[in-house]
């Protein structure tokens, strides 16, 4: 891991940039795969500071999510209708999607069909439970991979893979508490101090 890390920190940030986000989309297929935990290769674990969640602890987390639980067993009886009691029972933010029928249940993950604008194209996003979302912020933020970005970039790179309710404000609370990222702003503060304190010029009074 410290490797990679020095790798990427070598590199122009363009590059390192378009390799980080080409591990971190891999990451994500992991994600969705049924059988993520068998699928992904050593390599790819070896970027990870802690294990992808596997088919088990997938399924529990849906099922512990009250919200995600209720829409799922809705979604297989294929012909529910979203009537306002029933959008009651989840998330405000589901009810426009719901309503749409852009959220499907396949391969054992909630999926949001976000619409593109300008466009019939859709962005596939994986909808994350309640348990497992600290799990997916450290893979993508506090992993060698995710690089420990700041808070626009995580959530860039969040909001461009996954979905849940409120996660702006989660993805940035989680930043700003990260004790990595905290360490090292203090850390550069302190380099900047210390800089401008030698820069002070000395003046010198006579009487």
């Amino acid at each position: 891991m410290e490797i990679m890390h020095r790798l990427l920190f070598c590199m122009p940030y363009h590059t390192a940039s378009h390799i980080a986000n080409s591990i971190l989309n891999h990451l994500q297929q992991h994600l969705y795969d049924f059988d993520s935990e068998h699928i992904a290769s050593d390599h790819t674990r070896s970027l990870l500071t802690k294990p992808l969640p596997t088919t088990d602890e997938w399924t529990t987390a849906y099922s512990k999510d009250t919200k995600c639980l209720f829409i799922i067993n809705q979604l297989q009886q294929h012909t529910v209708q979203w009537t306002e009691p029933l959008l009651r029972k989840v998330s405000e933010a589901y009810h426009m999607p719901l309503r749409n029928n852009e959220i499907t249940w396949k391969n054992n993950r909630l999926l949001f069909h976000k619409p593109i604008e300008g466009g019939n194209a859709t962005l596939l996003l994986i909808i994350i439970p309640m348990n497992l979302r600290q799990t997916v912020c450290n893979i993508y933020h506090a992993s060698p991979a995710g690089g420990h970005m700041g808070r626009y970039k995580t959530l860039y790179r969040l909001c461009i893979r996954f979905f849940w309710p409120k996660m702006h404000t989660f993805i940035e609370t989680f930043v700003n508490k990260c004790p990595h990222c905290i360490l090292a702003n203090s850390r550069h503060c302190l380099r900047v101090d210390a800089l401008l304190a030698t820069r002070q010029p000395i003046l010198n009074y006579t009487c």
